[in-house]
């Protein structure tokens, strides 16, 4: 009783200092409601914050209430004149307060809050809606300010009500592929087969200074509390460092919360942590299934368990940009395969080796061709034969294909292919790296060659001149090269091929090739670099065939330029110090709004050759910096009445 008293006693405490309305908060007071934005302008200014709102609940129920600040950070006064919701569907979200009328006058400083709350409608279908947050002021520059509101409707808890994924993320605004739409991922449904945009990152390091930031952005799950962190390695074993935990459904937390977006946490759950210079990986620890799962797959062993217990997403923005040094991290804590169990945002990484690389000795360069061929098919000048053998000795050299479940090796000389339909062999031979529509017998490989640990500059090709029933995804060392290529024209044409370059660190003394798609089907790899004078950018570079790319291999310099224009103002200029005597100038196309001069040693690499788009579709605009991603909430125990 003593405790169910002590928990009202801190909600109403809580609810009084939250209570919405205007702040009479002095500028630089740092109370509740204190207006923190400086002074910017000559007259009134009115800044909204946060830049979007995003919401779950139980579709004909009401969600926990979320509260928009709008503040004045001009040196005169701001009036509010009105607020609304507009946008796609306004009637699923409202707002509840303040209940004082409007205009309202805020002094410079001063803050007025607003509290929103969605509401979606009765349904047994998974919704997605969204509306927008305006409000009118008398802001010479803006006179109308708005935010995005987004709101995740489920049908249920737990089993099938659960939503899919890809909704999740598509909601939470990071709209990567996860490879899948429904609530299960493809079959096998917890194999470890690469999906979507999935790379092979199992371990991280920190990408510059600072803690790492993770935050907990999704849970559908049994209740529980549910402990997460870093672990650590030594000789192999995992060593655990808590961060958080998840909150349960009880104990004043809400009753969705084991079933909902942006969960709360335990009151002691941090929102970074610091691994200093050591390689890391994330874990959950389930009372429930009794058992930690770790992003290394090779620690999840067991019955009735996923291997690939978390699948590693780059993180991008809302507007579909990837947001650098940032991750999506989902765990399948079952055996559906629905990977929406704990899904946390890190920042701050990098994969492992990334940075800490033994680049070799000075000058122990390297420069290999590899043509993929049957055995008995003409090499092409300058190139060595890989005709499917499985992993060793061979051309002085030591590669081959091994299994992606056991690492043993694996002979795919079956599945390689001579088309005898264009006069670049390079192009007509092929090897098939896994299963497919148009060839399900075929066997699912990963290609490896011993090399120096070091950076390298990869080349590949993909497709196939004769057969278009294929869709390509290929790995490098985990980064992902070729995206979901699907060929297309007539036999022969250029357009049946992808070409891509990326940069990579190799420190286990191995180059990894690996799939995961519907017939991935390779065509050749040349591989560059070992020495102290690259440096790795990790930057993919996908072209088609008959586009020109940058890709030297002498010993002088080389300059490169590269301009991508746009419906936008878009400029991109690479100055890299390569390893080939050469000026090479590249046109693309792009409607991405960016501007980045990055400068790098070594290898050149050029920006991706893909379409991204950042232009709003609503009116008025979301106050949102184009290009950029708002901080998810970090959400402690709030004691909650439950309704």
């Amino acid at each position: 009783m003593l405790a169910g008293v002590l928990v009202c006693a801190v909600f109403f405490s809580i609810l009084a200092s939250i209570r919405p309305g205007v702040s009479s908060a002095a500028p630089g007071d740092t109370g509740a409601g204190a207006a923190l934005a400086p002074l910017q302008m000559n007259g009134p200014q009115a800044s909204l914050n946060p830049v979007e709102l995003v919401f779950s609940t139980e579709n004909g129920t009401v969600s926990i209430a979320q509260i928009v600040s709008v503040t004045n950070s001009g040196n005169v006064p701001l009036t509010v004149n009105s607020r609304s919701v507009g946008g796609t569907n306004p009637s699923a979200f409202r707002i509840v307060s303040p209940s004082t009328s409007l205009p309202v006058t805020l002094q410079p400083g001063q803050s007025a809050q607003f509290t929103i709350e969605f509401v979606p409608p009765s349904s047994t279908d998974t919704l997605t809606l969204s509306a927008l947050f305006n409000v009118s002021t008398n802001d010479p520059a803006s006179p109308t300010r708005s935010i995005g509101l987004y709101g995740l409707g489920i049908k249920g808890r737990q089993g099938t009500n659960e939503p899919p994924f890809q909704t999740v993320v598509n909601v939470l605004g990071f709209p990567i592929d996860v490879g899948w739409t429904g609530l299960t991922n493809n079959s096998p449904a917890i194999g470890v087969q690469l999906e979507g945009d999935e790379v092979l990152v199992p371990l991280f390091e920190k990408a510059g200074g600072g803690p790492v930031t993770l935050t907990p952005v999704a849970r559908f799950t049994p209740s529980e509390v549910l402990p997460y962190g870093f672990y650590t390695l030594a000789n192999g074993v995992p060593e655990l460092n808590g961060v958080g935990a998840f909150g349960p459904q009880r104990e004043g937390f809400p009753v969705d919360n084991h079933q909902r977006l942006y969960p709360f946490l335990m009151p002691d759950s941090q929102p970074a942590f610091d691994p200093g210079s050591a390689t890391f990986g994330l874990y959950v620890d389930s009372e429930n299934f009794g058992r930690i799962s770790y992003t290394e797959d090779r620690l999840n062993v067991g019955p009735n368990r996923a291997v690939r217990a978390a699948r590693v997403y780059p993180l991008k923005n809302r507007s579909g940009a990837l947001v650098p040094n940032a991750y999506l991290v989902a765990f399948e804590d079952a055996t559906n395969g629905d990977y929406q169990d704990y899904v946390f945002v890190m920042r701050n990484v990098q994969p492992a080796g990334t940075s800490s690389v033994d680049p070799g000795p000075p000058g122990s360069g390297v420069d290999l061709k590899i043509n993929f061929q049957p055995a008995d098919s003409a090499v092409p000048n300058g190139y060595l034969p890989d005709s499917g053998a499985s992993y060793g000795a061979r051309n002085a050299l030591n590669y081959g294909w091994i299994s992606p479940t056991t690492s043993q090796p694996l002979n795919l000389s079956a599945q390689t292919r001579d088309r005898n339909v264009v006069t670049d062999q390079r192009l007509d031979t092929l090897i098939i790296m896994e299963p497919g529509s148009g060839s399900p017998s075929s066997i699912r490989g990963v290609w490896e060659i011993a090399v120096p640990n070091g950076v390298y500059a990869i080349k590949v090709v993909v497709g196939d001149p004769a057969f278009a029933n294929s869709v390509h995804n290929l790995f490098v060392e985990g980064t992902l090269a070729v995206s979901a290529f699907v060929p297309s024209g007539s036999n022969g044409s250029a357009t049946r091929h992808r070409e891509a370059t990326v940069v990579v660190a190799v420190n286990d003394g191995k180059l990894t090739l690996a799939s995961s798609a519907d017939q991935t089907k390779l065509n050749y790899v040349e591989i560059v670099g070992g020495s102290t004078e690259v440096t790795p950018t990790n930057t993919p570079t996908n072209t088609a065939t008959s586009t020109a790319t940058n890709t030297p291999t002498n010993t002088a310099t080389s300059t490169a330029t590269n301009t991508a224009t746009s419906t936008a103002t878009s400029t991109a200029t690479n100055t890299p110090t390569n390893t080939a005597t050469s000026t090479t100038t590249n046109t693309a196309t792009s409607t991405a709004t960016s501007t980045a001069t990055p400068t790098s040693t070594g290898t050149a690499t050029t920006t991706p050759t893909g379409t991204a788009t950042a232009t709003a579709t609503s009116t008025p605009t979301p106050t949102t910096t184009p290009g950029t991603a708002p901080e998810p909430p970090f959400r402690l125990y709030v004691p909650l009445l439950r309704r």
